[in-house]
């Protein structure tokens, strides 16, 4: 973002986990406006994290 870009995707499978059983991802936008729009849709179509997946990640 601090190089001029609106929306990174990074995957947090391997990086924030350090394992290969959950699937996991982080967007990070410079709008808050495109930051609400994301969240709606990640928030309409299921596809946030679950409680436990969430565990897995920051054990």
């Amino acid at each position: 973002l601090k190089v001029g870009a609106d929306i990174v995707y990074d995957s947090g499978t391997k990086y924030m986990s350090g394992h290969h059983d959950v699937m996991a991802g982080l967007i990070a936008v410079s709008s808050p406006d495109v930051a609400k729009q994301i969240a709606f849709m990640i928030n309409s179509v299921g596809s946030g994290l679950s409680p436990f997946d969430s565990f897995l990640v920051l054990r």
